[in-house]
């Protein structure tokens, strides 16, 4: 295949993908054809991110640098209001209070990678907790769908380190090669940090 149809293709499906884009969220984005084909489609009539440094915000921005729709905002306004998509690492209260949650108020479709409320299903503890508190007021086995989990709290004098310890000693009897386990401490830690 030469370079010149798979540029073809490839300016096909983007202006099928804005057409859609358009329609969808009733947006203005310029579709042409020739534009997508010259390499000159204009970042400027595009979507606006912004995203904050942290966990993976550079595969963010390195995913949505090879759409030629997307800008990077190296800042943003007090409201994040020029931004379509906002990145950040943890929840920021303002942004989810300034999203508008009625399609009438919407000038521009806001997206945010956070859920108000979220940690019962993007913490670790909390997603282990609810999944095996569901588990048990549905009388199913929690062991057939989450792996063998022990929460520490307490330290090392705790119930449920000594319940680990036990585990731990009566398989390393089993088997030594295979009994590896991952440690995450703190509430707080993350991006395998202290693991």
């Amino acid at each position: 295949m030469s370079t010149d149809f798979i540029d073809d293709i490839k300016a096909k499906v983007l202006e099928n993908f804005l057409k859609i884009l358009n329609d969808t969220h009733e947006l203005e984005i310029n579709c042409d054809v020739e534009s997508a084909q010259l390499g000159q489609y204009t970042r400027n009539n595009g979507f606006k991110a912004f995203v904050e440094k942290g966990n993976n915000g550079t595969v963010v921005k390195t995913v949505l640098n090879r759409r030629s729709w997307w800008s990077i905002q190296d800042t943003h306004d007090e409201n994040y209001e020029s931004s379509d998509f906002i990145w950040t690492q943890w929840t920021k209260s303002s942004i989810i209070k300034n999203l508008s949650t009625t399609p009438e108020n919407v000038a521009v479709h806001q997206t945010y990678n956070k859920i108000e409320g979220h940690a019962c299903i993007t913490n670790k503890k909390d997603l282990f907790l609810n999944l095996t508190e569901y588990y048990k007021k549905t009388g199913e086995d929690y062991s057939e769908c989450i792996p063998l989990t022990f929460l520490i709290d307490g330290g090392k004098d705790s119930s449920s380190f000594q319940d680990f310890r036990q585990y731990f000693t009566m398989t390393s009897a089993l088997d030594e090669e295979d009994n590896k386990w991952i440690c995450k401490p703190g509430e707080n830690s993350n991006r395998g940090q202290n693991i």
